[in-house]
C-alpha cells in the first residue's frame, strides 16, 4: 500500500510503499526534496501512483511508476489549489478537485486529459452553499463518479462528464437494499442491487 509520511521538521510529506505482509516501508524512488508529496492514489491498472505534488508556487497532479523506475510524469502544473486528484478507468481522464477563484474556499470538480489540459467544469455537479463537492471516485466503467455533495455528507452521483442529474444515492431503496457507508474521507459503494434504479432515475432526469 502507498503511505503519506510527514516531516515534523520541514513538514514536508513523502510518499512510500508499505508491505502489510511483513511491514517493510521503502521510499518511492525519485522523489524531488523540495516538493511535498500526498494525496496518493493508485492508478487503476494498479502500475503507478498518481499524486500531489507541492512547492512554493505551484501545484501539480503527478504519476509514477509505483516500482519507482523511470521519471515523473507531470499531468497538471497550476497556481491554483490542487486539493485531490483521480484517475478515470481508460487512464486518460483526470478528475480533481480545485481552486475555481482567488478565494480558497471557491472550490469545484473540474477535469482534463491526458492529451489536452483544459480544465473542463461539471456544471451539473452541485453543492450546496456550505459546502463543495468531494471524495469524487468513478464508476469501473468510467461513466459516471460519486461525491459527497451537502454539509450532511450525503452522497450523490453523476453522469460524466454530463450532462444529467445528480441523484443522492445513500439511502435504502423500497426494498430496503441499497446501502451506501459514508467513511471520513470517501464514499464507499457496498450494496449497489438498488443502483440501476437510482441511475435510470439520473438518465430521464437528465434527458
Amino acid at each position: 500500500m502507498v503511505v503519506t509520511v510527514s516531516d515534523s521538521a520541514t513538514r514536508r510529506r513523502t510518499l512510500g510503499l508499505l508491505d502489510r505482509s511483513n511491514g517493510f516501508f521503502s521510499p518511492l524512488a525519485g522523489q524531488d526534496p523540495q516538493a511535498g508529496r500526498d494525496r496518493a492514489e493508485w492508478t487503476p491498472d494498479g502500475r503507478s501512483i498518481l499524486f500531489r505534488s507541492i512547492t512554493d508556487s505551484l501545484r501539480s497532479a503527478v504519476l509514477r511508476s509505483a516500482d519507482g523506475s523511470g521519471a515523473d510524469t507531470v499531468l497538471l502544473r497550476t497556481r491554483r489549489a490542487l486539493f485531490e486528484v483521480v484517475m478515470a478507468p481508460d487512464g486518460t481522464t483526470m478528475l480533481g478537485r480545485m481552486q475555481t477563484d482567488g478565494e480558497l474556499e471557491a472550490q469545484s470538480l473540474l477535469w482534463w486529459s491526458r492529451s489536452d489540459s483544459t480544465l473542463r467544469p461539471l456544471p451539473h455537479v452541485t453543492a450546496d452553499d456550505a459546502t463543495v463537492p468531494t471524495g469524487a471516485r468513478f464508476s469501473p466503467d468510467g461513466r459516471w463518479i460519486a461525491y459527497r455533495a451537502d454539509a450532511a455528507n450525503h452522497v450523490y452521483v453523476a453522469p460524466f462528464p454530463g450532462p444529467g442529474a445528480q441523484v443522492r444515492i445513500d439511502r435504502a431503496g423500497p426494498d430496503g437494499t441499497v446501502v451506501f457507508v459514508r467513511q471520513t474521507r470517501f464514499p464507499r459503494l457496498v450494496v449497489v442491487r438498488n443502483f440501476a434504479a437510482e441511475i435510470g432515475r439520473a438518465h430521464t432526469a437528465g434527458k
